[in-house]
């Protein structure tokens, strides 16, 4: 009696499925998620993200989530933080995709990107096309904190950020502004105002009015 409960007892352990989270990424492995971000936030021209451990704890509590609870059938789904943003990038394990290659997941969406003032960003009309990579590229974003999980056949990259991007009504980032000349230091004309005693930054020229024939002027009434 006591064995067939043994045997039982092994066939239903085995049926679990097993899943391995990385405690801690190693520094390579956390520095090989930072270049991938910044390569796209360098092409943006906006400041590169540094590293959070308590963003990476909090995205490893929601990947060991995940790898009980979903993707044993296949799927995933956010864990909702206030005030942090995150991306969920998954793949077959056997394709064996590197940390760089599954954040160039939500790097591929760049292709649909349009800047401006989420959620209006998308050339799909949908902000859900690019939602990974806005997040990726969001200037107030300043740190992220990532985990990886195995289970069921599958690989999990969970990254955490803050602040939070991808905000209804705010702008992805703002363009650079173009650099300011003084009319003083590029008027053409400068030489000839000197004795000008009007709004210095204005271009003018002097006596510019062309002479005309006098029979093109009215004569005043005396």
């Amino acid at each position: 009696m006591y064995r067939t409960e043994f045997v039982v007892l092994l066939i239903m352990l085995s049926s679990i499925p097993l899943a391995v989270a990385d405690e801690n990424l190693t520094y390579t492995e956390q520095q090989e998620i930072l270049d991938a971000h910044n390569k796209y936030r360098a092409q943006v021209n906006v400041t590169p993200l540094s590293w959070s451990d308590e963003l990476a704890a909090q995205a490893r509590k929601c990947a060991e989530y995940n790898a009980a609870e979903f993707l044993p059938g296949g799927r995933q789904k956010h864990c909702p933080t206030p005030g942090s943003g995150q991306n969920m990038a998954q793949a077959t394990s056997n394709l064996k995709m590197s940390l760089n290659q599954l954040v160039d997941r939500w790097g591929e969406e760049k292709k649909y990107f349009i800047n401006g003032e989420f959620p209006s960003v998308s050339s799909t009309g949908s902000p859900e096309a690019v939602g990974h990579y806005t997040q990726v590229i969001w200037s107030n974003t300043t740190q992220v904190g990532c985990a990886r999980v195995n289970a069921s056949g599958n690989d999990l990259l969970v990254c955490d950020y803050t602040p939070k991007g991808s905000v209804y009504g705010e702008w992805v980032y703002s363009l650079p502004r173009p650099p300011v000349a003084r009319i003083r230091d590029t008027n053409e004309f400068k030489a000839l105002r000197n004795d000008f005693t009007g709004n210095p930054q204005r271009k003018i020229l002097l006596e510019a009015v062309p002479s005309r024939p006098v029979a093109c002027y009215s004569i005043s009434p005396v």
